[in-house]
């Protein structure tokens, strides 16, 4: 199917990423395809698993707490001057 391409830009990074814009008569064609149209999308939910949301939220969150406890510990034990360099005279 023929496309467009573009490239955006992310200004901070200075990363580049292309994208192509499809005209919508090509879109219209390809969804009369007998194999886009007759895809049987409930088989697609079969794969998640939506009981494990808060187990998830929960080892997020236990892995921020650890990464941020290592962080002040670096911090604090490692390079105690600049932690507190305000309060040497």
């Amino acid at each position: 199917m023929p496309s467009q391409k573009i490239t955006l830009k992310d200004t901070s990074t200075g990363l580049t990423k292309e994208f192509s814009i499809f005209d919508e008569e090509g879109l219209k064609k390809f969804h009369q395809n007998s194999k886009v149209s007759n895809f049987d999308m409930s088989t697609l939910e079969a794969e998640y698993d939506y009981t494990t949301d808060s187990e998830q939220v929960h080892n997020a969150c236990r892995n921020l707490t650890s990464e941020l406890f290592l962080a002040v510990e670096f911090f604090v034990k490692d390079d105690p001057l600049v932690l507190f360099e305000n309060a040497i005279v």
